[in-house]
């Protein structure tokens, strides 16, 4: 099950990625791909602070990787989008 969910996630993100970079795709429909990104990241950092409750080590752990995460990816996206 932990396989096909990490082929799922990999296809959509790595798919979402090459959208992001392609001219050819409407910028609005870009524009989505950007929210649903930082939408995912954003949930990643909503369950780290839910996990500071039983794991305050592992709740700083998990909101760190997803601010940084974030961080790179508003960057990659502002990238994209001013070419």
């Amino acid at each position: 099950m932990d396989d096909l969910i990490e082929i799922l996630l990999e296809l959509i993100l790595e798919g979402s990625s090459e959208l992001l970079q392609n001219k050819k795709v409407p910028k609005w429909i870009r524009i989505i791909i950007a929210l649903i990104f930082i939408g995912f990241l954003i949930g990643i950092i909503s369950l780290g602070v839910m996990l500071l409750n039983k794991s305050i080590l592992g709740g700083i752990i998990i909101i760190g990787v997803g601010v940084f995460l974030l961080i790179g990816i508003i960057i990659k996206i502002r990238k994209y989008m001013e070419n």
